[in-house]
């Protein structure tokens, strides 16, 4: 049978000697303690908010391609009607929302990697 190492921190490790996460979500922010790897959750909500900001890039866009246009009318001097401010609003809204989530203090609360996990976009969005 191949024996089976982890690696941590340039350190190798045999497998069968170690307990480990079986959830690999956070495997780059695993760490050991004695003979336990658990999760460094410092370095875990960094990894998350690194993935949280790589999903929202895409649900940019579409609130780009809605805002973008009414900004530049209203710029212009001209007078935007009740539903295009309430349009833009909703986008420069949206967006904001978006830009703030990965610095929401649920985040920094989180204190296992599962109650990390569950901090999505549409969660820290909501």
């Amino acid at each position: 049978m191949p024996q089976t190492y982890i690696q941590i921190g340039g350190q190798t490790y045999d497998a069968t000697a170690v307990t480990y996460p079986t959830d690999r979500t956070f495997r780059d922010a695993w760490q050991l303690n004695g003979t336990v790897i658990d999760v460094d959750m410092a370095a875990a909500r960094n990894i998350h908010r690194a993935h949280l900001r790589a999903e929202r890039l895409t649900l940019f866009d579409p609130l780009d391609k809605v805002a973008t246009p009414l900004a530049r009318k209203a710029a212009g001097g001209a007078v935007l009607t009740t539903q295009e401010k309430t349009n833009l609003h909703t986008a420069e809204a949206s967006a904001q929302k978006l830009r703030d989530a990965p610095a929401h203090a649920s985040i920094d609360a989180a204190s296992t990697p599962d109650a990390l996990k569950a901090l999505t976009l549409d969660v820290l969005t909501s």
